[in-house]
């Protein structure tokens, strides 16, 4: 494995470490937000990105950032502070994040002013790692006149990620007590849980109070016809999910009209 090699492995690690504490900063703005999907044009404010050749890694979440990339001491980080701005109007709409040194004494800062980075939702494929396609593409300049640009992840809310999820109602008809009650998870990349007969599976994006699942894949068993119904239900209301918001504990899954789909309560252990 090159040197460089080793750098991307820590680069990626990094700003994934680094998306898990942003997410956690969400949670408060999250609590006190209403059951209903977001605005359109809204965007999350954390994203981890990094890039090759030259490697480097950004990581923001509103005025905070830090950026890293290999030098000849090896990897250097530097914590930044700045703001950033949405520009929902656009098409794509596009994130403008701007910040410098959050200590410009600091010795060893490899930013000496300011860094501009724009983040907009397209797909983004990082040709030296074997991942699947990012749903952002960032374009970075750096107070040295270096540009270039790299792939990012959005941080998710936390209270949703890494959580089990037991299915309370579709649509306001309540799930009958069984020994293996509906449940699912989000996770970074996507959705999965179990329908009452089979596994299911999809892709997830999350974008401000937006939730959207793409097309759901499930394991082929036979149940009896109405456990077959009730599951199709279930994941029709899952297809049909535009928004999110919280109720108390449990978590509420609306349609683009605002209409609640689901709602969901947090299983006491992950499975």
């Amino acid at each position: 494995m090159t040197t460089f090699s080793r750098v991307r492995k820590y680069l990626e690690r990094l700003c994934r470490a680094r998306l898990k504490g942003l997410g956690a900063g969400l949670l408060g703005l999250a609590l006190s937000a209403p059951a209903t999907a977001t605005e359109p044009g809204s965007q999350p404010e954390a994203f981890g990105c990094a890039g090759n050749e030259p490697f480097w890694a950004l990581t923001v979440d509103g005025p905070d950032g830090a950026f890293s990339r290999p030098g000849e001491g090896g990897v250097a980080e530097t914590a930044l502070a700045g703001g950033s701005r949405a520009l929902g109007y656009l098409s794509p709409p596009i994130v403008v994040w701007r910040g410098g040194p959050a200590d410009p004494q600091a010795d060893g800062a490899e930013v000496a002013g300011d860094l501009v980075a724009g983040i907009f939702r397209q797909r983004c494929l990082d040709t030296m790692a074997d991942l699947p396609p990012f749903r952002y593409r960032a374009v970075i300049s750096l107070p040295d006149g270096t540009a270039a640009t790299g792939c990012c992840l959005a941080a998710v809310p936390a209270e949703l990620i890494g959580r089990a999820w037991r299915v309370v109602d579709v649509r306001g008809e309540r799930i009958a007590p069984a020994d293996e009650p509906p449940r699912l998870r989000f996770e970074e990349d996507g959705v999965s849980g179990t329908a009452g007969c089979n596994r299911f599976f999809g892709d997830l994006s999350i974008e401000g109070r937006t939730l959207t699942i793409g097309d759901l894949g499930t394991t082929r068993m036979s149940c009896p016809d109405p456990v077959m119904a009730a599951e199709q239900r279930l994941l029709d209301a899952l297809q049909a999910t535009a928004g999110y918001g919280l109720d108390g504990t449990l978590l509420v899954l609306n349609d683009a009209d605002g209409a609640r789909v689901l709602r969901l309560a947090p299983m006491m252990m992950l499975e």
